[in-house]
């Protein structure tokens, strides 16, 4: 048994030999094996509601869509803004791999 607290927007466990695992908050960090490395199985595409620009290289077109990744447990893993275009490239990229776009 052991307890967690956050520093930093990081989650430090402390298991009970006392070692040190670290873990982000927002599941990039692996170290310790204290996060499962999960791929996403859904893209959520969403109404871009404030100002941005489009995420993709070398594209300086106005944001119109947020593409979000979503895993198993419905959590959030990776956002991109981005222009009509390139949302609509992204959803046929992820439907041709077998993910759900909604």
């Amino acid at each position: 048994m052991g307890f967690a607290l956050v520093m930093a927007g990081r989650q430090v466990r402390i298991s009970a030999r006392n070692e040190l695992e670290l873990a982000c908050v927002n599941g990039e960090c692996t170290t310790g094996g204290a996060m499962p490395d999960e791929q996403p199985v859904e893209i959520e595409l969403r109404r871009c509601l404030y100002p941005a620009l489009c995420s993709a290289r070398s594209c300086r077109a106005k944001a119109t869509t947020i593409a979000r990744s979503v895993d198993a447990g419905g959590r959030p893993m990776k956002q991109y803004e981005l222009c009509y275009i390139h949302a609509n490239q992204v959803a046929e990229r992820e439907r041709a791999k077998g993910r759900k776009v909604n």
